[in-house]
């Protein structure tokens, strides 16, 4: 990789300590888990099928997908081009972006440091945020930010624009300031409101407690605990090795229809750090996954705090930290998070009671993403064949 990495170096002290709640899984536990089940190794060519389908549908330049079952990687494939000028297929190592997907970091992050007593949940953002004031703030916490209920503004209609998209945030600090002079768009608790910019307070509020660069702190509990070799937080000034193109059937920057395939511009989301600047595999990604299945990876009290709705006075938000924790129309029990922005579609599916989690990732925005199937149905899809596969 040429260029300047961002994964914090050495492990701190602090690293060091907090790991501990991300402790591997008793091996013997494992070994004996996978002796009893069968893994899906049969579904490939279903699996397979169901992609194609939807890469012909949407007419996707690239696609990766990866399947892990008990433990076990059973499907990592490629489909189409990383770069389709110069005709590089996509690979299992072919990194790509993966938009709001991203947010499952910084909200696992959360839960570990919460768990350790390293940051409160509950107490007002201000504790770690005292620039960050607007009236009516005092209530905001960090606990109430995670499931979408701060009441603080999400994207404005047309502020993304080509200027704002090329300039790079140095600091996710920096990002406090594009919304503290901001009014909250409800009462702190009340409704759900989706915000990227609540999960940069989040990503701002753990550098501050921490007092280490966020990304680090990242990469120390999250990214080499899990073996995460190829996820890291995205940087367009550097070259990175095997980092996919993107495309889309809209303009990159008003999202008007087209007939004709765009290529999208190296945008930079720096100012997305907390939200969405991840750059990964699908593989890397149902690794991830394997962390928010049962106890093992996260300690308990981290795992409950991921997998546990966080309702408002109002109604349920489907949100714990970092996740969607709703279930399926079977009712199985299901945490999942998806992503999507122009040229990029990404989800990751995880169904801990048959221990499969499932990702796929595209560098197109599609003909006819705007449903959001291949985020949403795709995955729950591929699980199904996982499911239905005979023994072997």
């Amino acid at each position: 990789m040429v260029g300047s990495p961002n994964d914090g170096g050495a492990m701190s002290p602090l690293g060091r300590t907090l790991v501990a709640s991300l402790a591997v899984t008793c091996a013997s536990r494992g070994l004996n888990a996978q002796a009893r089940e069968h893994t899906c190794t049969e579904a490939g060519p279903a699996i397979r099928r169901l992609l194609q389908t939807m890469q012909e549908k949407e007419r996707n330049v690239g696609l990766s997908a990866a399947v892990m079952h008990h433990g076990r990687l059973v499907y990592s494939e490629g489909l189409g081009f990383a770069d389709l000028e110069h005709r590089v297929p996509v690979t299992p190592r072919s990194l790509f972006t993966v938009a709001s997907t991203g947010k499952a970091f910084t909200g696992t992050t959360l839960a570990i440091l919460a768990d350790s007593g390293v940051i409160d949940l509950d107490a007002p953002i201000q504790r770690y945020l005292p620039a960050y004031h607007p009236p009516g703030s005092d209530s905001i916490t960090l606990r109430l930010l995670a499931a979408h209920l701060g009441g603080v503004r999400h994207y404005r209609p047309a502020e993304r624009t080509t200027e704002f998209l090329a300039r790079h945030v140095n600091d996710v600090m920096d990002v406090v300031a594009m919304v503290a002079g901001d009014s909250l768009v409800d009462q702190p608790g009340r409704a759900y409101h989706y915000s990227s910019y609540g999960y940069n307070l989040i990503a701002a509020a753990i550098q501050a407690a921490t007092h280490r660069p966020f990304a680090t702190v990242v990469a120390d509990l999250i990214f080499r605990p899990l073996g995460l070799r190829d996820t890291r937080f995205d940087d367009v000034r550097y070259v990175v090795e095997r980092r996919v193109r993107h495309y889309a059937f809209n303009d990159p920057i008003t999202y008007a229809p087209s007939t004709e395939l765009r290529r999208v511009p190296d945008f930079d989301y720096s100012y997305n750090m907390g939200g969405g600047n991840i750059l990964t595999t699908a593989e890397d990604l149902v690794r991830f996954g394997q962390a928010v299945m049962r106890p093992g990876r996260l300690s308990p009290g981290a795992l409950r705090l991921v997998q546990s709705e966080i309702r408002g006075t109002a109604g349920g938000t489907n949100w714990g930290l970092g996740w969607f924790v709703n279930p399926d129309s079977a009712g199985r029990k299901r945490v999942h998070i998806n992503g999507a922005f122009v040229g990029v579609q990404s989800a990751l599916y995880v169904f801990p009671d048959d221990e499969i989690a499932v990702a796929v990732i595209a560098n197109t925005w599609g003909i006819g993403a705007v449903t959001a199937e291949m985020a949403t149905t795709l995955p729950s899809e591929v699980a199904q064949a996982c499911r239905d596969a005979p023994p072997r």
